[in-house]
């Protein structure tokens, strides 16, 4: 007889939350009656923060150590100071250069964020995100599809402009700042913690049920063109609904045990007091994102590290000015040092992550081989929407080939977002206004 486990099956400590490997015995790799090795799932991974990056022009003295882009293309790239945490990933990673929406170019730096994941033109309805859609692939399979997350001080952000992530219908996503409220998400097996996601579960059918209500109220008044739009919208809350009926499925099925001290953890970075609780704070995000990979609990995963043009932000904690202060004080003569140090804050919770994943085992690789991380800002320089800051990690077992530098002058990001949907075995050739594929991903 072959033995299994429940690939969601967590160790305990007293000390902390040890996360199994992934083992064989979760099916991994086959078994003994010679059935074939079921393959691991696919994961993604957006992270990104606001205000652009530093790129020191050529023959500036801090251009090879504080520039966010290797100053090198190809594969002879050498990484600057500021993505020192991922030096260990330096073959697994590949920067590209040149891209953007060109869609977005009519908004200014502060208006293109929701944007960066959906490439439609902005000021207008916006469309479904890559986490979006890869999510709900997979939506049946996971007790949460998609974790989407920020470091935002408030609870629930759902202001346009600083969303990221949007559903089937356009509509941004809220995402969650306190990395508890997440953690008793996808872990909490006490009554109070379940019959809080319940009543949060009705709330949402009640909005549903009426929105339901008044577009078929209106349909009848509508001209041809006009109802199929409506047939879209309809179609997309019954997409949501059947979200709902999901998440209520599993409410009630066991969770994976896990223990840790989430009374330590800080509710956002607003209420960090020193570096020490802010590298805790976005960390604790970050083993969250691990363990919901590692228990399978979600896929997909959207981590908003800073908002765009958020004063006051947690720079500060590191000795700097605010963030976004830090993009205009071109006349300080270490100002690319200051601004790549932020950068460097932002990039090293990436090497986090990665390190995290990379230590996870599963069939003849680790979950970060079957991990896509995209990593970037949808401005550059000084708010530029041009040139997006753009760092793929992992997902080799995806088909990714990495260790080099990409660029394309004036290219369109959109590309990049289909070629990785390829990845997941999505064909959408049009996503996010994409005119091509890029091959040179899947070439050594």
């Amino acid at each position: 007889m072959t033995f299994r486990i429940d690939r969601r099956t967590v160790l305990k400590s007293a000390a902390a939350t040890i996360a199994l490997p992934l083992l064989d015995a979760m099916g991994w790799a086959g078994d003994a009656a010679g059935n074939g090795p079921v393959k691991p799932p696919a994961r993604f991974v957006s992270m990104n923060y606001g205000v652009g990056v530093p790129l020191p022009p050529p023959g500036h003295a801090h251009r090879d150590t504080w520039s966010w882009f290797p100053t090198q293309t190809g594969r002879d790239y050498v990484l600057s100071e500021i993505h020192r945490a991922l030096a260990p990933f330096r073959d697994r990673l590949t920067f590209i250069s040149g891209t953007d929406h060109h869609l977005a170019r009519i908004a200014d730096g502060h208006s293109c964020t929701a944007q960066w994941l959906t490439g439609a033109r902005p000021f207008g309805k916006n469309s479904i995100s890559i986490d979006s859609l890869i999510a709900d692939r997979t939506a049946q399979e996971v007790f949460q599809p998609s974790l989407v997350l920020t470091g935002s001080g408030s609870p629930e952000n759902t202001n346009q402009p600083r969303a990221r992530t949007f559903d089937a219908r356009g509509q941004a996503v809220p995402a969650q700042c306190d990395p508890r409220k997440t953690f008793e998400l996808l872990f909490g097996r006490d009554a109070k913690s379940i019959e809080r996601q319940r009543a949060v579960l009705a709330q949402e059918h009640s909005v549903l049920d009426l929105n339901l209500s008044q577009a078929k109220a209106l349909y009848a008044q509508l001209g041809s063109t006009d109802r199929q739009n409506m047939d879209q919208h309809l179609e997309a809350i019954r997409a949501s609904e059947k979200n709902l009926i999901r998440a209520e499925s599993w409410l009630d099925k066991p969770r994976p045990t896990v223990d840790a001290k989430v009374d330590a953890w800080t509710s956002g970075y607003g209420t960090c007091k020193d570096r020490v609780q802010l590298e805790r704070f976005y960390a604790n995000h970050v083993e969250t994102i691990a363990l919901a990979f590692a228990t399978d609990s979600s896929r997909t995963a959207q981590f908003t590290l800073m908002p765009e043009s958020n004063h006051g932000s947690p720079s500060s904690l590191l000795g700097l000015m605010d963030n976004h202060g830090i993009s205009h004080d071109s006349g300080n003569p270490d100002y690319y040092k200051n601004w790549g140090l932020w950068a460097q804050c932002m990039s090293d919770q990436v090497g986090l992550l990665a390190k995290r994943l990379s230590e996870l085992k599963e069939g003849d690789g680790t979950v970060l081989d079957h991990t896509i991380i995209l990593f970037g800002s949808q401005t550059s320089d000084v708010h530029w929407n041009r040139n997006y800051p753009t760092l793929l990690v992992g997902g080799e077992k995806l088909g990714l080939k990495h260790g080099r530098h990409l660029r394309y002058p004036d290219g369109n990001f959109g590309n990049v977002l289909a070629t990785l949907l390829t990845c997941y075995g999505i064909d959408e050739p049009r996503f996010a206004n994409a005119d091509g594929k890029i091959a040179e991903l899947f070439t050594a």
